[in-house]
């Protein structure tokens, strides 16, 4: 990715397009490959290779920790989908499955709180949540999840192995 102008890959991995010599979606001369691209140089030149963290296009810092919790929720982005999109969505698809876990959170915090209200968020999380999930759950991918899907604080711990 030569050239003389600033350039950038987005500081992103995966398929997330970057800008490169301030071309959107450009990552090193491959449209939306900023996984690819080398990041940005020190100098904020595009013709010198720059710092992208441990692997090309990552970020460092709180950006590639969102990144990591990003990558370890896998399916479990699809409590990304807007509401409208988890209310429609295919019972067995990975959003109508996630939908499954929310409606099932919903009904569990609407007991009173106590053992049983535990014990239901503890269900809900080891058999809707887990169905949903494509890699181990953990307390912080609990947390992530019930944060995109608007649910309250809870223990992060209760249905989720250690």
């Amino acid at each position: 990715a030569g050239g003389d102008s600033p350039g950038n890959s987005g500081g992103q991995g995966g398929g997330a397009a970057g800008n490169s010599a301030g071309a959107p979606g450009q990552a090193g001369g491959s449209p939306g490959n900023s996984a690819n691209a080398p990041g940005q140089s020190a100098s904020g030149r595009g013709d010198t290779p720059g710092r992208s963290g441990s692997a090309p296009g990552q970020a460092q810092g709180a950006v590639g920790d969102r990144g990591a919790l990003s990558s370890a929720l896998g399916g479990l982005n699809a409590a990304n989908a807007s509401p409208r999109a988890r209310e429609n969505a295919a019972p067995n698809s990975r959003v109508g499955r996630v939908s499954d876990y929310e409606a099932a959170m919903v009904e569990a915090f609407s007991m009173p709180p106590g053992v049983a209200r535990d014990q239901a968020i503890a269900r809900a999380r080891a058999q809707e949540l887990q169905a949903a999930a494509n890699r181990p759950v953990t307390s912080a991918v609990v947390q992530r999840v019930d944060a995109l899907l608007g649910l309250p604080a809870t223990d992060p711990t209760l249905g989720v192995g250690r």
